[in-house]
């Protein structure tokens, strides 16, 4: 999605978190960065993008048939 790759390099520029190298491809942006700082990197990423929510996840316990069916669906 368009700004994504900015936001991300934006927001890691803003703490202070130096970017030493970066693979993207078409569905992936790959960063690395020093590993003092990869704890705070990540809780910023997850804060800027809105992972930090407790709406994000829902987490749900399927029951067995419920599971056997999404096999079957292919999902």
């Amino acid at each position: 999605a368009p700004g994504v790759a900015a936001k991300a390099f934006a927001t890691l520029g803003d703490a202070g978190i130096n970017i030493l190298a970066i693979s993207t491809s078409p569905i992936r942006l790959s960063m690395i960065v020093d590993a003092a700082q990869a704890v705070q990197a990540v809780q910023c990423l997850h804060t800027a993008f809105g992972l930090d929510s407790d709406d994000v996840f829902v987490e749900t316990q399927l029951s067995a048939e419920e599971i056997a069916a999404k096999m079957k669906k292919g999902r």
